[in-house]
C-alpha cells in the first residue's frame, strides 16, 4: 500500500508532484513487525534522575498528551495559504499516516527531572539483524529547566563495527559487550565482510520506523543527535515532532548515512515566547538511493529563534526531494527563522529536488531561506590535480568536509569514526 507523508503546509502548482510524497509499505510486513515487536534497543542504563516508562499504548499517549496542553494550532486563512495537514494533536513532519501505521506500537516514555543537568549523554542504540523490519516510537519529555543530551544511534548487527577500527577496544564495542550484544558480536567473525554497494542496491529488504516526539517544559534544554547507519538495502522513516515551551532550548543533530529509501519528517512547533531551535542535517546519497524530507520549523511565540541547516551530497544516480519551511504565525512577533540547504552533486544522474518556503502571518519578523546546489567546479579539480590530488579523492574531501563538520557535534568518539571511515570506503 500507499502512505501519503511530507506534506507541504500549502499546496503549489502540482505538475512536479511535490506537494507530498507516497512511501511504499508492504502491509504484510507491517503486520509481521507489529506481531513481533522485537524490541533492537540495547539496554544501556539511563542516569539517576530519568524515569523511564514502556510500551505506552497510542491512546494512553494522546490521552497524556492531552493533559500536557499539547495541541496542533491551525492557521488562519491569509493570503491563499490555507490549513490542510494539521490533523494531529501532536504535529510530526511526516503526518497523520505516520500514526496510523504506528497505531499499536508501544512507546518508550523518557521523563527529565527538573533538576537533572547533562553531565554526559545517554545513548540509546538500536541495533537490528539483516533484513529485519522493526517499528518504534520514542518520547523524551523534558522539566522545567532540565538539561539533557540523548543520542539515538540505527545501525545494522553484525556490522556495528565495521565502520570503526579494527582495535576491539572502541566505545561501542565495549558497551555492545557489556549490554546484551555479546552474542550478536562473537557471531561476527562468521559473517562475510560486508562492502560499500557503489552501484543501485536493489530492492529494500527490510522497513525500519521511528516515531519521536520531543516536549520541552519551560526553561528545558535538550541535545538530541540522531545517527542512521543501517545497511544499504534498507527502508527507513523518522517522523518527528517537537513543542517547545517559553525560553525552551532544542539543538538537534541528523545524519542519514545508510539505507536505500529515507524519508524524514520533522514539525517543530515554538507554541511560547522566547525559544529556540537549530538543527544540523547531514545526508549522504549512494548510487540507487532515494531521500524524501520534510522539515517545518513553525512559530507562534514571540522572539523565538529558529535555524534549520542541511548539508547533503549525493552520488551516481541518487534521488532527493527536500521541502524546507519557516511558518511564521500570527502574533509571532520578533522571530527569526533561518532555512539553509548546500547539496554537492557527484553524479551525472543525480536527480535533486528542493523546495524551501517562508509563510507569513505576521510582519514583524526576520525570514530567510537560501539553496546552495553544484558540483566541484572545473577550476576547483584542475587546482586539485595540479597538487597530485585526483578528482575521486578531492569529491571525497568535499563529502567529508561537509559531513563530518556535522558528525563532530555528536559526543561520541566512536561514532564520529563511524561516520569517517565510511566516507572512506564509499569513495575507495
Amino acid at each position: 500500500m500507499q502512505a501519503a507523508v511530507n506534506h507541504l503546509p500549502v499546496l503549489t502548482w502540482n505538475r512536479l508532484k511535490l506537494n507530498r510524497a507516497q512511501m511504499e509499505v508492504d502491509e504484510n510486513l507491517l503486520a509481521t513487525t507489529k506481531e513481533q515487536q522485537a524490541s533492537a534497543l540495547f539496554e544501556i542504563p539511563v542516569p539517576e534522575g530519568i524515569q523511564v516508562e514502556k510500551g505506552i499504548s497510542a491512546k494512553d499517549l494522546d490521552a497524556r498528551f492531552a493533559s500536557l496542553g499539547i495541541e496542533n494550532p491551525k492557521e488562519a486563512f491569509v493570503a491563499g495559504k490555507y490549513p490542510i495537514y494539521n490533523k494531529q494533536r501532536f504535529g510530526t513532519g511526516m503526518g497523520v499516516a505516520v500514526d496510523q501505521l504506528m497505531e499499536g506500537v508501544g512507546a518508550d516514555y523518557y521523563t527529565v527531572d527538573p533538576s537533572y543537568q547533562a553531565e554526559g549523554p545517554i545513548k540509546l542504540h538500536y541495533g537490528y539483524a539483516e533484513g529485519q523490519s522493526d517499528l518504534s516510537r520514542i518520547v523524551i519529555h523534558a522539566k522545567a529547566g532540565s538539561k539533557s543530551t540523548f543520542i539515538l544511534y540505527y545501525s545494522t548487527l553484525p556490522k556495528v563495527c565495521d565502520y570503526l577500527e579494527e582495535c576491539g577496544k572502541c566505545e561501542m564495542q565495549q558497551e555492545l559487550l557489556q549490554h546484551s550484544g555479546k552474542a550478536a558480536m562473537e557471531k561476527k567473525e562468521e559473517l562475510p565482510n560486508p562492502e560499500i554497494r557503489k552501484d543501485a542496491p536493489g530492492q529494500p529488504g527490510s522497513m525500519l520506523g521511528v516515531q519521536t516526539y520531543l516536549y520541552l517544559e519551560e526553561g528545558a534544554s535538550v541535545e538530541l543527535h540522531v545517527v542512521q547507519m543501517l545497511e544499504e538495502g534498507a527502508a527507513f522513516f523518522h517522523d518527528v515532532g517537537t513543542f517547545l515551551r517559553k525560553k525552551a532550548e532544542l539543538v538537534m543533530t541528523k545524519l542519514d548515512l545508510g539505507a536505500l529509501t529515507v524519508y524524514e519528517g520533522l514539525n517543530t512547533l515554538q507554541i511560547e515566547d522566547k525559544s529556540r531551535f537549530e538543527m544540523d542535517f547531514g545526508y549522504l546519497g549512494l548510487a540507487g538511493s532515494k531521500m524524501d524530507i520534510n522539515y517545518n520549523d513553525v512559530f507562534c511565540g514571540k522572539k523565538c529563534e529558529g535555524r534549520m541547516y542541511f548539508k547533503e551530497a549525493l552520488l551516481g544516480d541518487a534521488q532527493k526531494t527536500f521541502r524546507g519551511t519557516v511558518d511564521f504565525r500570527k502574533d509571532a512577533t520578533g522571530c527569526k527563522g533561518d532555512e539553509q540547504e548546500d547539496v554537492l552533486l557527484l553524479g551525472e544522474d543525480v536527480i535533486n529536488q528542493t523546495i524551501p518556503l517562508i509563510l507569513g502571518e505576521e510582519e514583524d519578523v526576520e525570514g530567510r531561506h537560501a539553496a546552495t546546489i553544484g558540483s566541484l567546479s572545473e577550476e576547483m579539480l584542475f587546482y586539485m590535480q595540479t597538487r597530485g590530488i585526483s578528482k575521486k579523492k578531492a569529491e571525497e574531501l568535499m563529502v567529508r568536509a561537509s559531513l563530518q563538520s556535522i558528525s563532530n557535534r555528536v559526543p561520541s568518539e566512536s561514532i564520529k569514526k563511524a561516520v569517517k571511515n565510511k566516507i572512506c570506503r564509499v569513495f575507495e
